[in-house]
């Protein structure tokens, strides 16, 4: 969900009730929900929306099983693990939504380079502990990220949030789509066998992944900067670090074992991490002096992780033309609406989904019948993707103009409107000018229902 829909959201909920709790104001918002500060008069809550297109796109019989999962946490408690308080579908606005205990403060990300280096062992540890609690209730919480973890306004304390993929151990589907193995979490802080989806369902499987995500936590606290942050852009450079370069861990500042640690958390090999990691690894070491056998381990531990680190065999490289479409639909959908947000001459929107919802390549956006703009007639205007090349990011895009607020395919009467390399920037620019284009065409005029609209390029 971008932040101009999360503002649309507010807009709607501000003062209304979800579940006994009253909206009062948007606090951040993330792929698939928007959080809200939320009150019953007498205590505070933090609200979670989940996003409508999302719910359009899986089902909501897929959301409300996601839902019942994070509400399986309900009663349970461990210090450094938000509570869960209640969830559901509101009856009256339709929202699905998830209530957890309100705690003021800031995400991780936004707070590293505030944190003491000598507060590091502890939010480990800390970060450690809540994770196994969840493995003895046999669950995994499978997107471990600075992100999702909170950090007190006095920096003492740290608490695990979103458990939206949420899974019990061996337990296939719900989160994984209707049997499919679509990627799910944080590429940046998945492991290389997670990211192409071929993880060990086991305890232990579930274990190294954890493992890999404390350590890429780990990672960013010690060198103050996001694991592979330098390989984002473009993706398929994120896709290869992930699965191929060895991060470089090094610092002065901090316990020698923590960086150890970090390096043996993002092994690339699950079997290597649990051969060399236990639960207890992230503890501080206790080393009583002359106890020459734990300088030994250390040492020995050293050279294991060193020399899995130069093998790497990663063979199998994943189709990179899907997540390509991906970033550009999502893009898309951000655009239009802040076009909308940003242009009072620009007509009030219906829905702007993806289309079809489960991975099209296309989205639908719905102009809506407004006599203030002069638009006579629902329209549907399908944008449509096409990969020439993914991992050189070139591709060409369409679009294609429906008067009602519903469109089947085949598309018809496609126009093409963007070739070549994909550049953010342009492809705003280049959108932009389309969506007016079609405005101009169609401002005061009357077209019959379900007719296709041919709108010529320039």
């Amino acid at each position: 969900m971008d932040a101009a829909k999360a503002h649309l959201i507010e807009g709607k909920l501000k003062g209304q009730k979800l579940g006994g709790w009253t909206v009062e104001s948007l606090i951040d918002n993330g792929k698939s929900a928007a959080v809200f500060k939320a009150s019953d008069g007498d205590a505070l809550a933090a609200v979670k929306v989940f996003d409508d297109e999302l719910i359009e796109r899986f089902g909501d019989k897929i959301q409300l099983a996601r839902i019942e999962r994070e509400l399986s946490l309900k009663g349970k408690n461990h210090p450094n693990m938000v509570k869960i308080l209640d969830g559901g579908v509101d009856t009256i606005t339709n929202n699905h939504y998830l209530v957890m205990e309100y705690l003021p403060g800031a995400n991780l990300k936004q707070r590293l380079n505030d944190v003491p280096m000598e507060a590091i062992g502890g939010y480990i540890r800390d970060l450690a502990s809540c994770a196994q609690y969840l493995e003895t209730l046999d669950l995994v919480h499978r997107d471990i990220k600075p992100e999702n973890i909170l950090v007190s306004a006095d920096l003492n304390k740290i608490t695990l949030l979103d458990f939206g993929v949420l899974k019990p151990v061996k337990e296939p589907g719900i989160t994984d789509g209707n049997g499919l193995q679509p990627f799910i979490g944080t590429l940046q802080y998945s492991s290389p066998e997670f990211l192409l989806r071929q993880e060990d369902g086991t305890v232990e499987g579930w274990r190294a992944l954890t493992f890999y995500q404390i350590g890429g936590v780990l990672h960013d606290l010690i060198m103050r900067e996001s694991l592979f942050g330098e390989y984002t852009e473009p993706f398929a450079r994120l896709v290869n670090a992930v699965q191929d370069v060895v991060p470089t861990i090094h610092s002065s500042s901090v316990p020698s074992y923590l960086v150890d640690l970090a390096k043996t958390c993002l092994l690339k090999r699950p079997e290597d991490r649990l051969k060399l990691l236990t639960w207890d690894s992230f503890e501080p070491p206790i080393s009583p002096t002359g106890a020459a056998a734990s300088f030994k381990e250390r040492v020995t531990r050293r050279v294991l992780v060193e020399q899995a680190a130069v093998t790497l065999r990663s063979q199998v490289k994943p189709d990179f033309s899907k997540p390509l479409i991906d970033e550009i639909v999502t893009f898309t959908k951000e655009s239009v609406r802040r076009i909308q947000l940003e242009n009072d001459s620009f007509p009030p929107l219906g829905p702007v989904v993806r289309f079809p919802p489960k991975g099209g390549a296309s989205v639908k956006v719905t102009l809506e019948k407004s006599d203030a703009h002069l638009i006579n007639n629902a329209l549907s205007i399908a944008i449509t993707v096409e990969i020439v090349d993914a991992e050189a990011r070139a591709l060409t895009a369409d679009f294609c103009v429906h008067c009602s607020a519903t469109v089947a395919l085949p598309f018809q009467n496609r126009v093409p409107f963007y070739s070549g390399i994909y550049d953010q920037n342009r492809f705003f620019t280049e959108l932009e000018e389309t969506l007016y284009k079609i405005i101009d065409r169609v401002q005061g005029e009357t077209f019959d229902v379900g007719a296709w609209l041919q709108i010529e390029s320039e």
